[in-house]
Order: structure tokens, then C-alpha cells, then sequence
């Protein structure tokens, strides 16, 4: 019996058993967007898969990280298109000091959808790292599970933050940055000197003359003709 004993509890031989638990609950999100001129209108879809409700929901959206420190302003404020009823918008949400959406006391229920509108004015153009005028936005969303473990998701571009429909949007190919392309509006300009015979105005493109064409933005003209 002593033997016994000895032998099954022997080093090697009373390893714990590792247990995965997997999420009752995942959160997803999404991005779309809808640029006319300088102007984004930004729409995040947010829905809840499995079982449980998620506590202490919060959407983290950095505009500094997207466009640049002062390069925008907020025209119009999140607002609520798809309200399930339980979330809270965070009123000093500026994207920038305070990039959280959602008021920590925010909750959605398993299996519920919302729709949270916004829009952005592009004040100064730039290139923040994508091409001139070319900017990738995301946003993150995060709940807490009745048991405390916390979900996470990075948005997918588009409406639907789980496109493959298999109820896990976190995988990958469903965490693409939405890309909003803000396009160039040039200007130029040009004088020149002119003599004056008679009765005609002659403009002069020689060197008795002076013409200026100045370049008011980063562009390529073609074609151009006097």
C-alpha cells in the first residue's frame, strides 16, 4: 500500500488539467463612411453574439490618430440611430482628449444590435501615413462579461461587423480599417502685363512681359491653355 502511494505521487504525475472556457459572449463592430467634399459621415454598428449581456461597453475612437491633431472638427455629435435602449453617449467625447463614445454605465444584451452616427469636417488636408487626403479609421470596441472576462473588437470596414456570419467577429479578414479618401479641390491663378496700341490690348508672353501661374494646392493639371 505504501508502494502504492509512492507510485502516484510521483513527480510528473499530478499535473493540472488546463481547461479552455470560451466566451459566452463576443462584441462586434464596424465602420462605415460616406465622404462628400471634406465631409465624413461616420456610422458604427455595434452587436452583441452569444448568451450573456455585456457590461461597461466602451467604443475608443482616436480622430487625432486618424487625421492629425487639428486637422478636424466634430459638425455633429454621436448620436444614436439604432438605440437598443441601454446605451449611455459619453457627452465630452471630442476624439482626441476623450476618444470613448459610450458612458462606462453602457450595456447590450446577447444578441442585440446598435447605430451610432457621427460626422467629421477635414479641415487642412494631409498625409498621415496612407497618401495625401487618404485616411484609415478604427474603431475599438470592449464589454465585460457577467464572469468579468473582458471581450474586445477592432471594427471591420463596412455595416456588418461579422460578415462571414459564423457569430465570432473577431477573425481575421473581419478587422479592416475604414479608408476615406478626401479629394483635392485645386485652384490656380495667373495675370500678366499688356501694352496698349491704339485701340487693341496686346498681352505679352515674352520677355517684355510677366506671367505668373501659381500653384494654390498639390496638383497635376493637364491641359491647360490660355
Amino acid at each position: 500500500l505504501a508502494k502504492l502511494a509512492q507510485t502516484i505521487t510521483e513527480a510528473g504525475e499530478n499535473d493540472a488539467t488546463p481547461i479552455t472556457i470560451n466566451a459566452s459572449t463576443l462584441v462586434g463592430v464596424s465602420l462605415d463612411a460616406a465622404v462628400v467634399g471634406n465631409v465624413i459621415t461616420y456610422d458604427i454598428y455595434l452587436e452583441s453574439f452569444g448568451i450573456d449581456t455585456l457590461s461597461s461597453l466602451s467604443l475608443n475612437e482616436s480622430l487625432d490618430e486618424a487625421f492629425g491633431a487639428g486637422n478636424y472638427q466634430i459638425t455633429s455629435a454621436p448620436s444614436l440611430i439604432d438605440d437598443p435602449g441601454t446605451l449611455v453617449l459619453n457627452g465630452s467625447f471630442d476624439g482626441s482628449t476623450d476618444i470613448d463614445i459610450l458612458d462606462p454605465s453602457s450595456t447590450i444584451s446577447a444578441n442585440d444590435t446598435a447605430q451610432i452616427q457621427f460626422v467629421v469636417q477635414v479641415d487642412t488636408e494631409s498625409d498621415q501615413g496612407n497618401g495625401f487626403g487618404i485616411y484609415n479609421n478604427q474603431v475599438s470596441a470592449t464589454g465585460t462579461l457577467p464572469n468579468s472576462v473582458i471581450v474586445a473588437d477592432v471594427s471591420d470596414e463596412g455595416t456588418n461587423p461579422d460578415p462571414n456570419g459564423n457569430d465570432d467577429p473577431t477573425e481575421a479578414g473581419e478587422n479592416d480599417p475604414t479608408v476615406s479618401v478626401i479629394e483635392v479641390n485645386p485652384s490656380i491663378g495667373i495675370a500678366y502685363n499688356a501694352t496698349v496700341i491704339g485701340t487693341q490690348v496686346l498681352p505679352f508672353y515674352d520677355t517684355h512681359a510677366v506671367a505668373m501661374l501659381k500653384d494654390f494646392e498639390s496638383a497635376v493639371y493637364k491641359n491647360l491653355e490660355s
